[in-house]
């Protein structure tokens, strides 16, 4: 498996976007207040600082354009800002470049802009491939448009990262799975998938103030994302992130937010996995142990070891042994004898 790279992120928060869309609110997503264009010699200023951050085993690092609709920019400044970060690749700072972009603007006339440049990977927030989700949130795109663009990026032979949101307005627990089903068709080389939260000054907390819009609660909302992580999962689509980065304090109105989101998903999967072997053993009463990779430790026994608690409750057991095995891949589960 090829490892993830260092993303050194620079922020162009809604720059670029002509829409307003009902869940955003980039000052309260990224803590940037008031922000000021970005000059491209901020793009080395930049890589220079997050550089400092860079771990072992890092060695390939990615300058990704992150917060605003990158190829939503005017012409000069796409290239100028392109330009920066690959003069950052060319001596060595960088290995390549990354952007994030709406799916309507991955068309030829500005998927062209990117020629010449080191560009690897585009990010594309999708959210839905549900249109009525999708003129809900007043996204001005629908999912022909992700479709499209899915089809545009992979013919340049770049790799394409689509993000996925649970809980919009008009979302059901069926959207949300058959957007997940879409989104595995694609075949993206990787996805995020964002639990919706009320952020103050966005168009959601008017609708949540008026009673038109209700949260999701934590556990439907890792409900909806273990059915969306296991669709993609079976299809052998990476997901790379499941919850979002911690908004700014005090900017969260209602939602499901955790800072540990992703890892309550995890520990979910493991848990209906944990279930099914047991079911499918005819295990009742005594003890059963468990083998999994080290890595899954965690997500198996589930927050303060709740997932061990649940299943000796459902099975009648006296116990449950959990066992690291670095020979089983992570993601596997096997019940070995007790």
């Amino acid at each position: 498996m090829t490892k993830k790279p260092f993303i050194i992120p620079v922020f162009l928060p809604q720059e670029g976007c002509p829409h307003a869309c009902v869940f955003c609110n980039q000052r309260a997503a990224t803590g940037i207040r008031d922000p000021s264009p970005l000059e491209p010699e901020g793009v080395r200023a930049a890589v220079e600082e997050f550089s400092r951050h860079r771990g072992p085993g890092r060695e390939r690092a990615e300058i990704a354009f992150y917060g605003g609709n990158f190829l939503g920019l005017p012409e000069e400044r796409v290239r100028a800002l392109l330009a920066a970060a690959a003069l950052c690749v060319k001596e060595g700072l960088a290995d390549g470049i990354r952007i994030s972009t709406r799916p309507d603007t991955l068309i030829p006339a500005r998927l062209d802009l990117l020629s010449g440049f080191p560009v690897r990977c585009i990010e594309t927030g999708a959210q839905s491939l549900d249109d009525a989700v999708l003129a809900a949130c007043g996204r001005g795109h629908s999912a022909a448009d992700v479709e499209k663009a899915a089809a545009e990026v992979k013919a340049r032979g770049m790799a394409l990262g689509i993000h996925l949101m649970a809980g919009l307005p008009a979302e059901t627990r069926d959207s949300a799975g058959a957007s997940a089903r879409k989104t595995a068709e694609l075949r993206p080389s990787f996805v995020r998938i964002h639990p919706t939260l009320v952020l103050l000054g966005s168009g959601l907390e008017a609708l949540w103030r008026r009673g038109e819009y209700e949260a999701l609660s934590l556990a439907e909302a890792v409900f909806r994302v273990r059915i969306m992580y296991e669709t993609l999962a079976a299809a052998q689509i990476p997901v790379a992130r499941m919850g979002l980065f911690s908004p700014e304090p005090g900017s969260v109105l209602a939602g499901p937010e955790h800072p540990a989101f992703g890892h309550l998903v995890m520990s979910a999967v493991f848990l209906e996995k944990a279930r099914a072997l047991l079911q499918s053993a005819g295990v009742k009463g005594g003890e059963a142990a468990f083998r999994v990779h080290p890595r899954d430790v965690s997500n198996l026994r589930g927050q303060a070891n709740q997932n061990l608690r649940t299943l000796s409750g459902d099975f009648g057991l006296a116990g449950v042994r959990v066992i690291p095995d670095p020979a089983l891949s992570p993601g596997e589960l096997a019940l070995s004898p007790a």
